[in-house]
């Protein structure tokens, strides 16, 4: 097993995404509810983004899959520079 192994435990990340995901939640309903409401759609808008991303990563994580989306995105960005 390598470091980077030993540092990223399934368990650990998507209880983390899962906190992350309630933490947001809350925020998200708090920020609605100090703005006018011609700012709250896009309070939403970006809340749930964050949300959407956070989801996505767990289903990746759950999968089992989280090495092959990191060098997929590696060597994408490596390409692309």
């Amino acid at each position: 097993m390598t470091d980077l192994e030993k540092l990223i435990e399934k368990k650990d990340l998507l209880i983390y995404i899962d906190e992350r995901s309630t933490m947001l939640a809350d925020a998200m309903q708090a920020a609605i509810h100090s703005e006018d409401r011609k700012d709250r759609e896009v309070i939403r808008q970006k809340f749930r983004g964050r949300i959407r991303e956070l989801r996505e990563l767990k289903s990746v994580i759950s999968q089992g899959k989280l090495k092959d989306k990191c060098k997929e995105y590696m060597k994408k960005n490596r390409d692309g520079e």
